[in-house]
């Protein structure tokens, strides 16, 4: 009796963990699409951020260049200052 009560709740436990995860892995129709623009990689853009451990210290990314690999592939050359004093 206890055994098959036991098996019962493990049984139901089951169902509701597979119910949940249909549900919660459905699709989102409102989702936002995020286009090859978000974060435009091009030579001569840059990006200015404050970085939540360092708030006094912020820095800059800019894409300076590019150059080319030895297996042919055209790479990025990116460039990062901070506007802090070199430590001495």
């Amino acid at each position: 009796m206890i055994q098959q009560f036991t098996n019962s709740i493990i049984g139901i436990a089951v169902l509701i963990v597979l119910i949940s995860s249909m549900i919660g892995c459905g699709g989102d129709d409102d989702a936002l699409f995020i286009g090859d623009n978000y974060l435009p990689i091009e030579v001569g853009n840059f990006w200015s951020f404050i970085p939540p451990e360092y708030p006094d210290d912020p820095a800059t990314i800019a894409i300076t260049g590019t150059t080319k690999l030895s297996s042919g592939k055209t790479v990025l050359i990116a460039k990062v200052t901070y506007d802090r004093e070199e430590a001495k």
